[in-house]
Parts: C-alpha cells; sequence; structure tokens
C-alpha cells in the first residue's frame, strides 16, 4: 500500500482503519497492491468518512482487482500443466529435437541458448490449437485462449509456461519490453473479457 501518496492526517485514518477492521487484512498482498492506486486510496478514504457511492465504487473496483489476479494464476497454471501434457506427449512420439527436453532452462546462462536453438519447436505452439483442445479441459478458458492472436499466444506462453522475464522476450522476439508488457496486458484483458461471457454462457 502506497502511504507516500496520503498526508499525515489521511495515513493515521487509513491506519485506524486497517486496525480497528480485522476482517481486512492490512499486510495481505493483494490489498496492498489495489491500495498502490492513487485513485482506490481516494475512495477509501472518502469511503471511510462515510462516502456510500464511493464505497460502492471501492468494492466494485476491488472485485476486479481481485478477479484479474485471480485469473493471471489460473491460466499460468493451467497453460503450464497443458503445456506440460504436450511435452509428455512429444517425447512419447520422439519427435525431432529430442535435445529440447533434455536442456536445463533452470540456469539463466542457457536460456537465450535454449530460446534460440529451439524456437522451431516454440512454434508448434502457435501454429495451431489442438494441443490446448487436448490439454485444456475448461472450454471458457479454451475459448479465450483461441482468440488470442499468435504474437499474444506467443508472449503468454513464454511469459507463464516458460517463466521468461519481460527483458529476455523482449530479446527473443527483437521487440522492446514495453511492447512485450502491452503485448501481454492486451491479450490478458482479451482473455478476461472472453472468459467471463463463456462462463455465463456456458452456466446458463
Amino acid at each position: 500500500m502506497n502511504l507516500t501518496l496520503l498526508n499525515e492526517a489521511e495515513s493515521v485514518i487509513v491506519r485506524n482503519f486497517f486496525q480497528n477492521d480485522k476482517t481486512i487484512p492490512f499486510l495481505n498482498p493483494i490489498v496492498n497492491s489495489f491500495f498502490d492506486e492513487e485513485q482506490h486510496i481516494e475512495w477509501l478514504l472518502s469511503a471511510i468518512k462515510g462516502n456510500d457511492a464511493n464505497l460502492q465504487l471501492l468494492n466494485r473496483a476491488f472485485k476486479k482487482h481481485y478477479f484479474r489476479i485471480r485469473f493471471i494464476r489460473f491460466i499460468s497454471s493451467t497453460i503450464r500443466f497443458a503445456a506440460i501434457d504436450f511435452i509428455r506427449r512429444m517425447r512419447k512420439a520422439k519427435e525431432r529435437n529430442p535435445l529440447f527436453l533434455d536442456n536445463d532452462t533452470s540456469e539463466k546462462n542457457n536460456k537465450d541458448e535454449f530460446l534460440y536453438n529451439h524456437s522451431p519447436l516454440l512454434d508448434q505452439y502457435f501454429s495451431g490449437d489442438e494441443f490446448f483442445r487436448d490439454s485444456i479441459e475448461d472450454d471458457a478458458l479454451y475459448f479465450a485462449w483461441i482468440d488470442l492472436s499468435p504474437k499474444q499466444k506467443q508472449v503468454i506462453l513464454l511469459s507463464y509456461t516458460m517463466s521468461y522475464q519481460d527483458i529476455e522476450i523482449a530479446k527473443f522476439l527483437s521487440i522492446s519490453p514495453q511492447a512485450v508488457f502491452n503485448r501481454k496486458r492486451k491479450a490478458l484483458v482479451k482473455m478476461r473479457a472472453i472468459y467471463s461471457s463463456k462462463v455465463v454462457n456456458i452456466s446458463g
């Protein structure tokens, strides 16, 4: 929580609020990250003073924030498991580039070599959606995934499946880290919107 945005009196008000309301964990990282935004702090102060309209805005914003975090964790774990399943099937089929499975990518020094040497294998992720159809059991997530562009899929997989940092992905793709961040952000926003609508349709 960025209390540097507040003056001393406002900071005391916020701290007292969290100390008195034990249902809201002050040190919870999700809560802290939510209140890193100045607008959320302003709404909180106003809500503490009795402004119901801003309290509703605050609650609505937090629900979106919480869903975004849970959604990112969800797609990260799901896509990672799908990729593992894909690799297992590759191993069984003894397809080309068997060294793909033997490289130790946990060492930072090997990352660049791994990416460049095995980019043809990585392209198999983006050339079609068959492996996701076989590996992702969540229909809503699958529909959200297939609507992404190949470039968006590429960044999502490199980031959440292979755990590469934006700067490493930027080097591999020969684009700026900011371009990687923007591409990933747009992909997540797009997936979140499609996923939410599909969940409603499927459950309905």
